[in-house]
Formats: structure tokens, C-alpha cells, sequence
């Protein structure tokens, strides 16, 4: 999956989706029957979109998936590809914890599992995954579809409790102790 999904984000696809509203105070759940709603949703402008790593592979993978519809009605590609590029600029605008820390701490991007959002929580001594985010494709597959729900579910709640400490503490602390300073949400 890794080699065809990283790479061709399409050719990985969607079984299910998360992200906590702020403003409902709940989990909103979403899959390829409501992504266009949800990136319409997102896109508003009234939202500030906190990731981890969502900007190079959660919001590209959306993105992705609505390119290669094939639509019969240009009014419809129009359509679709101008709420990919809102949906790109929102994106952006928000604040993607990994793509900060990369900012922060260059010289960790290339050390395998510094950078694992479980593996930041539990420095911080919070619970981390028990797998690797790169076997849900495989595991929704072959019916482990509460597995899969409950990946997703702790890396939307992981996510929320990284982001407070990064608030609370002006960066991240790593398992080896060492504090990386980070730049602060601009909302």
C-alpha cells in the first residue's frame, strides 16, 4: 500500500474519515459518499483546520480523489476543481503539526518514528497507536472495519491533545527529552 498510496494518493482511496468540530464539540465522521460535502464543509472559511501531516497527505488524498471523478458536465469539473482549490487554501492556512515541526527541527524529517504522531503523544505521556496508520487500507479491506474506526478515532484525538501542548508549552517534547520550540497557530 505504501508504494502505490504515499505515491498515487487516488490509487489509496477512502474507506472513512474524521475531524472534531470545535463548534458541534464532536467527532464528525465522513467517507467517499460525503467528502464533497465535508471539503465544502471545511472550506467555508469559517473552519481553521488542524492536522498531522493532513496538508501533504490527508487533504491532498480528499483533493485527489475529486480530480479524477469523471465528470460529464464541465459546469461539474468547474465546480469540483475550484472546491479543490479552496479546499487547498484553507488547508494551508490552517496549522499541520508535522509540517511546523519539520520547520522547527529539520534535521529530524528523515529519522524513522521520531516524528510518529504516537510516538510524540506518548513523549508527552499520552496513549499511542498500536498500528501503523499504513495498514488501515488493508485492514478496511478485509472487514476490520471497527479497527479502522478506531485507528481513526485516536489520531483525531491525539491530534486535538498534541495541538493543546504545543499551545500550553510552545512546542513538543520528544521521548528522548529534548524540546523542540514551534511556531505558534496564527488563530
Amino acid at each position: 500500500y505504501e508504494a502505490i498510496g504515499w505515491a498515487n494518493k487516488y490509487a489509496l482511496g477512502i474507506s472513512v474519515g474524521a475531524y472534531y468540530s470545535w463548534r458541534q464539540q464532536r467527532l464528525i465522521w465522513f467517507d467517499r459518499s460525503s467528502l464533497v460535502d465535508t471539503m465544502a464543509r471545511l472550506s467555508d472559511g469559517l473552519h481553521y483546520i488542524i492536522s498531522f501531516n493532513g496538508f501533504s497527505f490527508d487533504m491532498a488524498l480528499m483533493r485527489a480523489l475529486l480530480r479524477h471523478e469523471e465528470y460529464t458536465n464541465p459546469d461539474e469539473l468547474e465546480a469540483m476543481n475550484a472546491l479543490c482549490d479552496k479546499f487547498k487554501v484553507c488547508a494551508s492556512e490552517g496549522y499541520d503539526i508535522l509540517k511546523n515541526l519539520w520547520a522547527s527541527d529539520s534535521k529530524s524529517r528523515k529519522q524513522k518514528y521520531v516524528n510518529r504522531l504516537d510516538t510524540l503523544c506518548r513523549a508527552i505521556g499520552l496513549k499511542g497507536t498500536e498500528e501503523h496508520g499504513s495498514r488501515m487500507p488493508m485492514l478496511w479491506q478485509q472487514g476490520e472495519f471497527a479497527r479502522v474506526i478506531n485507528h481513526c478515532s485516536d489520531d483525531v484525538s491525539m491530534t486535538k491533545a498534541l495541538f493543546f501542548s504545543i499551545i500550553a508549552h510552545g512546542g513538543i517534547t520528544r521521548e528522548s527529552g529534548e524540546f523542540i520550540t514551534m511556531e505558534q497557530p496564527s488563530k
